[in-house]
């Protein structure tokens, strides 16, 4: 069953993926196809050695209940990092315990839910509290399971394209803060780098790829982010007539906006040109959406962060996410919500 279930939903993501990967819906089978795969290795495994003899229908029903558990966890765990993480790099902070907190009571509700259902196979009636808590683990479930999806799948388009994409003909580089003129932060300085190494490439293979630098001046910056990487860029050896600086822009979708329009009508660039958008590799999906969103042809590569950097900045990257897809994520809270109206039912005695 899981089998079949697995090659499915692998069909289904290699179809979806070579269509746009640029959507969250590949996210959403690409991990139900990992953890579908895993689970037919399990499956597979228990049953060519007889190690559970249970009904297959039993096994099937155990294994998705512990994936199902383990997707609240995983975010539980991000959050209490997060927290340690902010806590050693920037002192304790409200925003911080928070993240903690949520964390854990994600943890100590997973103990709970189990605890119940367990339980109530003896047939000990439940509290109200563990009514409660029954009824709120499909909405627990889907949240932890859509973060799950977000990381998954995040970091494999993140893997696939910064080996894999096919060779653009610009690459636009999306700004960041900038403290000092003349010195960029870590943060910004690989962003750079990464985004020449990605044209080097390109130029390489024969391509007349160009660097666009795209970022304004914030109130507190000395310069507008661009000019500061053209400088940076430059004195690292790249051609001076590869560089086009776009200093308007304050957000990312302007990054990709003004960009865009400074590319159109250029004799070395494409009527409709293959992009790559260098940013950060916690940044790179959600700039990939956007890329969708204004109708550029591409994909969007990461630099590589600072490990202690990542779990607090994919957990802030996979909220912007949900704000900006609110409506279908609502709709499905709702029925997630709906579930755990019917499940409470069922686990309330008449």
């Amino acid at each position: 069953m899981f089998v079949y279930l697995a090659i499915a939903l692998v069909i289904a993501f290699v179809v979806w993926f070579r269509k746009e990967p640029r959507s969250i819906w590949p996210g959403v089978l690409f991990t139900f196809s990992f953890f579908a795969t895993i689970a037919a290795i399990v499956l597979a495994v228990a049953t060519a050695f007889s190690l559970i003899a249970a009904p297959l229908v039993t096994l099937f029903v155990v294994v998705w209940m512990a994936v199902l558990a383990s997707a609240p966890l995983v975010l539980g765990g991000f959050l209490v990092i997060n927290m340690f993480i902010v806590w050693r790099k920037e002192g304790r902070s409200a925003a911080a315990l928070t993240s903690g907190f949520i964390g854990a009571a994600l943890f100590a509700y997973t103990g709970v839910f189990y605890f119940s259902v367990l339980s109530s196979l003896t047939d000990r009636q439940l509290s109200d509290v563990e009514v409660y808590f029954v009824a709120a683990f499909p909405t627990v479930v889907y949240i932890g399971l859509a973060f799950v999806c977000f990381i998954v799948y995040t970091v494999f388009y993140e893997w696939y394209f910064t080996r894999f994409g096919e060779r653009p003909d610009a690459v636009i580089v999306l700004g960041a803060q900038v403290r000092d003129r003349d010195n960029l932060t870590p943060l910004l300085r690989s962003r750079v780098d990464h985004g020449i190494k990605v044209a080097e490439k390109a130029i390489e293979k024969g391509k007349d790829t160009i660097l666009v630098f795209s970022g304004g001046q914030g109130p507190d910056e000395p310069c507008p982010e661009s000019e500061a990487m053209a400088r940076y860029a430059i004195a690292q050896g790249v051609d001076p007539s590869r560089v086009i600086v776009e200093d308007r822009s304050r957000t990312t979708e302007e990054n990709l906006k003004f960009s865009a329009e400074l590319l159109q009508g250029r004799e070395d660039v494409p009527d409709n040109p293959w992009i790559a958008v260098a940013s950060s590799d916690y940044h790179a999906f959600r700039g990939a959406l956007m890329m969708r969103k204004a109708g550029l042809r591409g994909f969007a590569t990461g630099a590589r962060t600072a490990r202690y950097f990542w779990p607090s900045a994919k957990v802030r990257e996979f909220v912007a996410i949900v704000v900006d897809h609110k409506w279908p994520v609502l709709a499905v809270l709702g029925l997630s919500i709906l579930a755990g109206i019917i499940m409470s039912d069922f686990s309330t005695p008449a």
